[in-house]
């Protein structure tokens, strides 16, 4: 976790669907949005939350009960996406975000809202 200013950043390289992805399997390959997306789409089928139609780039990303879903119906857990990400941090230099791929720091804000 970054403290820029008196804000904390939490960054998620390449993008905030690694995270999504985290709460399932660990990843330590760099992979496009899309690869990501493709992934949770997969997931999102398998555990019958999606229709063989459905993409979660469309129809997941901006569903407002999208982490309930991936807990409570696709089989997510909270546990696994901060032990995959810390897993990620290890031995990188996470002073340039820019050249951490993949990497996600977004564990750190859930871990400090934990205390409330």
């Amino acid at each position: 976790m970054a403290n820029v200013k008196g804000y904390i950043v939490a960054w998620s390289n390449e993008s905030f669907e690694l995270w999504l992805c985290l709460h399932f399997n660990y990843i330590e390959t760099s992979q496009h949005r899309k690869g990501y997306n493709n992934k949770l789409t997969d997931i999102f089928k398998n555990k019958g939350v999606f229709t063989q139609n459905q993409k979660f780039e469309d129809d997941g990303k901006n569903n407002p009960q999208l982490f309930s879903i991936i807990i409570n119906q696709c089989g997510g857990s909270l546990s696994n996406a901060i032990a995959n990400a810390k897993k990620l941090a290890e031995n990188k230099n996470l002073n340039n975000p820019a050249k951490v791929n993949p990497a996600t720091m977004v564990y750190t804000v859930i871990e400090a809202l934990e205390n409330y």
